[in-house]
């Protein structure tokens, strides 16, 4: 008798939180119990119910024979939004297309001056303009690596003139060129404001002096 005979999938079982009941999860499998051990692909698997259920970032399907299936769910978390053709898609923090709605949602990070290119549920997102989807994608990285102050909107209404909200102040940074190095010194620079008791406005890093360093302009109100 062959092995795939033998080793049929007898446990699934599902670990993880999760916005899906296990019962959901599991039917979405593209396998069935019973089904051979053997012809359980862990990518495809994966693959599929991430598409299927877009509300699942990750799935990490673990094989253990002779006859069970675990399946370790990271649930993904809205975190952006960006216009579309079909009205305001939220994204997880990977950029996956979570939603599509026609009400803008609320305390998420906006994406101005981009749109989305026919977004789908469950499949990552694409800009109609691919030098923006670029741009917001390195500013969210240059984000991340610096531990910059949460921001409520990313603007790249032009990908030479590109601006983070931040608070009440809005960082203009200008190109992706040195996104990291302009976001510490605006940082810093948001910090000593503070202290001076300055409120609102636009603060420009965007540029160097003459001697080569990072330049800070304030523009209040």
């Amino acid at each position: 008798m062959s092995l795939r005979v033998l080793l049929k999938v007898d446990s699934i079982t599902v670990t993880g939180e999760s916005p899906y009941t296990s019962e959901q999860i599991i039917n979405a499998l593209p396998f069935e119990q019973g089904a051979s051990m053997l012809s359980v692909s862990a990518s495809k698997t994966a693959d599929k119910l991430t598409q299927t259920l877009p509300y699942l970032e990750q799935v990490e399907v673990v094989k253990r024979l002779p006859d069970s299936v675990e399946l370790k769910i990271t649930a993904a978390q809205e975190t952006y939004f960006v216009n579309s053709l079909s009205g305001w898609t939220v994204l997880s923090a990977n950029f996956k297309v979570l939603r599509i709605t026609m009400e803008q949602p609320d305390g998420l990070i906006a994406v101005s001056g981009a749109e989305a290119d026919n977004p789908v549920p469950g499949e990552r997102m694409t800009f109609s303009e691919e030098d923006k989807q670029e741009a917001f994608e390195r500013v969210v990285d240059a984000l991340q690596q610096t531990g910059f102050p949460s921001v409520s909107q990313v603007d790249v209404t032009s990908v030479y003139d590109i601006a983070v909200q931040c608070g009440s102040v809005r960082v203009v940074l200008g190109t992706v060129n040195e996104l990291p190095e302009k976001l510490d010194w605006a940082r810093y620079l948001l910090v000593d404001m503070q202290v001076q008791g300055e409120q609102s406005g636009t603060l420009d890093v965007s540029t160097r002096n003459s001697e080569g360093r990072l330049t800070g302009h304030w523009l209040p109100g």
